[in-house]
């Protein structure tokens, strides 16, 4: 009979030292992300910001699953406790979140009892998750992560039954008459020639892989955004080049924009500007769509030829 190992539980600080710095940045990448969602079942999880802004707070974790819908995750590396929970609630409010997951080593009795009561009073409209976090090796393996589901909404077990809907037809229909309304206003035929998209971004290239202008209107915001987006590995060169013409570039624009520096190398850096916008109210969009065109095109002469003359490595021109 071939022998069998022991499984040892590890200490997560052996793992992960620091919350911010190690933790986090774990949960983000793809294939952990995947996993915490297979846990509870939310579809396809793809990362939209660490650190996300929400007013004076930062939400760890801001993901967005196959179903285009907003995912907070709060993440510690203590047991469960009464600030977090609170965050978790300015964070599923301030974002509009329809998933909001806390993983913890352990939550607290008290605290699933929260959890348990959230979701009674939201009644589906935001979903909330309490997980826990194991580290387990045997013998001198890699240590594995397990979460284990402590609290879930009761309607859980149904909805994850029920087959994934596709994109909301409201980001088809709002985009589509957008372009539209763009045609009719002789608007710069080199912004608005792509298709209408059925998510909530419509994509604008700025002539360098990794540099995109992008208008946002979301059923999980009630904010329009216009934002220029940094990604790849030379994302803190490309932000440090750019941010040399802030204040050249925020009187150009007649308005101060937020600057949200890549947290580290490779990370993603954003520059953008919000105005209240409820996609729902569809009387509005009028408004909506005179704002993102005139964002959109003075961000477009704002930031396309500073682009244009970024110092780069050759491979990241396109």
């Amino acid at each position: 009979m071939k022998p069998l190992g022991k499984l040892e539980k590890v200490l997560l600080r052996e793992y992960w030292v620091n919350e911010a710095q190690d933790f986090t940045p774990w949960l983000g990448q793809k294939a952990n992300l995947d996993l915490l969602a297979e846990t509870v079942g939310v579809g396809e999880l793809d990362l939209v910001e660490e650190e996300q802004e929400v007013g004076d707070f930062r939400a760890d974790i801001l993901a967005r699953n196959s179903e285009g819908k907003y995912v907070v995750i709060e993440n510690q590396l203590e047991e469960s406790d009464h600030k977090h929970l609170g965050q978790i609630i300015t964070y599923s409010s301030g974002l509009r979140a329809s998933y909001v997951v806390w993983v913890a080593p352990k939550i607290r009795d008290e605290h699933r009892k929260a959890i348990e009561w959230l979701n009674s009073v939201a009644k589906g409209e935001a979903n909330f998750f309490a997980l826990e976090i194991e580290l387990w090796r045997i013998g001198d393996s890699q240590a594995a992560p397990k979460f284990n589901v402590v609290c879930k909404p009761n309607i859980w077990e149904n909805k994850v039954k029920t087959s994934v809907e596709g994109p909301r037809p409201i980001y088809g229909e709002f985009w589509g008459r957008f372009l539209e309304y763009c045609q009719q206003a002789n608007a710069n035929p080199k912004l608005f020639r792509l298709p209408a998209p059925s998510n909530p971004w419509y994509k604008i290239n700025l002539g360098v892989s990794g540099v995109w202008l992008g208008l946002r209107a979301s059923t999980d915001f009630v904010t329009l955004t216009c934002q220029v987006t940094i990604e790849g590995a030379e994302s803190g060169s490309i932000f440090e080049q750019l941010q040399r013409d802030k204040e050249q570039i925020e009187a150009e624009l007649g308005t101060k924009l937020q600057w949200n520096t890549p947290p580290e190398p490779g990370k993603r850096g954003r520059i953008f500007h919000t105005q209240d916008g409820d996609l729902e109210s569809r009387d509005h969009w009028e408004d909506y769509f005179a704002w993102l065109k005139n964002q959109a095109e003075a961000f477009y002469k704002a930031f396309h030829p500073r682009v244009e003359a970024l110092h780069l490595d050759d491979e990241n021109a396109v």
